[in-house]
């Protein structure tokens, strides 16, 4: 196995390319509910960057380690936790040391991860501390990159954040380092992984990096390989949701057999 690819200075990528079969596999959103019926959701949600000093969404040594698919899952637990009215945030000792210990490197940029691995992992554990997490994946579902942003923004305000699999233009860092990604050139190979914490007319709000960067709607289906929502242990048991969105949410969860 290759070392996992890396962009200039302090970026790295690192996620290894999705198996077909299991993607293929996935439950499909599309088949387990009427997306056109799902609850209204507000025309704007963003989460602020930083709280009492706190960095919610850091770089979780992605600017070295090839662990850019344990780094989003991090951040969409610390949006699932923000919404359930906690502020929890990893960080990248923690990330680090997970990344390490399930591909067993010890010199950076490490062999990379396929979102398969670390989502079962996941699933099977409390990540990635089990001593001190209680929270789980519970289940992965995914829908179409060519959905309707509409559609898009109702399902990242029922499931508090999408889970993104990326094959990223090759000016994608410099459009970071500008504040924006949007359409520039075909897929260039850097094969990423980052969570959407939000959305606003403009576009979504993505964590990557350290930062929150903005990114048109169009980039979505034009870059993005596998558009997922996660449902955690404890969103899933969030007694606060109000009761349209709860039932909502229980009628994807039954039909996906899951339970809490």
């Amino acid at each position: 196995m290759t070392d996992a690819p890396t962009g200039p200075a302090r970026f790295a990528t690192g996620r290894l390319p999705h198996d077909p079969a299991w993607l293929a596999g996935l439950p499909r959103l599309e088949a387990l509910t009427d997306l056109a019926g799902l609850p209204p959701c507000p025309p704007s949600w963003h989460d602020r960057p930083v709280i009492d000093g706190v960095d919610l969404y850091p770089l979780d040594g992605n600017d070295a380690w090839g662990d850019c698919v344990p780094a989003s899952m991090a951040h969409l637990r610390t949006s699932f936790q923000r919404r359930c009215g906690r502020t929890m945030v990893d960080g990248a000792p923690a990330i680090v040391d997970w990344y390490q210990a399930q591909t067993g490197s010890t010199t950076p940029p490490g062999p990379g991860m396929t979102a398969q691995q670390a989502y079962d992992v996941w699933r099977a554990s409390n990540f990635p501390t089990p001593a001190n997490r209680t929270e789980r994946a519970v289940a992965l579902a995914t829908v179409s990159p060519s959905t309707a942003p509409e559609t898009l923004k109702r399902l990242c305000w029922l499931f508090r954040g999408l889970w993104l699999s990326w094959d990223l233009p090759a000016s994608c860092f410099a459009m970071f380092d500008q504040g924006l990604w949007h359409v520039d050139g075909p897929p260039a190979g850097e094969l990423h992984m980052t969570a959407t914490v939000g959305y606003g007319a403009g576009g979504w709000d993505t964590a990557t990096w350290g930062e929150i960067i903005g990114t048109t709607f169009a980039f979505l289906p034009a870059y993005s390989d596998m558009v997922g929502v996660v449902l955690g242990s404890d969103w899933a048991r969030e007694p606060s949701l109000d009761p349209e969105r709860y039932a909502a949410l229980e009628a994807i969860v039954t039909r996906l057999g899951a339970v809490p």
